[in-house]
């Protein structure tokens, strides 16, 4: 699966400025598309839901656990976001 998403969004239509519905639209499709890539979409809403929680809540105590997040990100966009992107964790 070919990840769209390229950091930051890239919302450039022929016609002029995008809406604010437009930009949110596309948002939500690309996150749906992250959580598909990163194999997250196993897990059940609630757990999923869960995850995200607690990432926030560690991120505003543990700036380094941002960072190592960020590395593993950026490891697996620039591994093309290839399908079964869990393998290793």
């Amino acid at each position: 699966m070919k990840l769209l998403i390229s950091p930051p969004y890239n919302l450039t239509p022929s016609l002029g400025t995008p809406t604010r519905q437009a930009v949110k639209a596309q948002k939500t499709l690309q996150l749906g598309e992250l959580v598909e890539a990163t194999g997250a979409d196993t897990l059940s809403i609630e757990a999923l839901a869960g995850v995200l929680l607690a990432a926030v809540e560690q991120a505003d105590g543990k700036p380094e656990a941002v960072a190592r997040w960020t590395e593993r990100g950026t490891a697996f966009f620039q591994a093309g976001a290839k399908k079964g992107g869990r393998k290793g964790t």
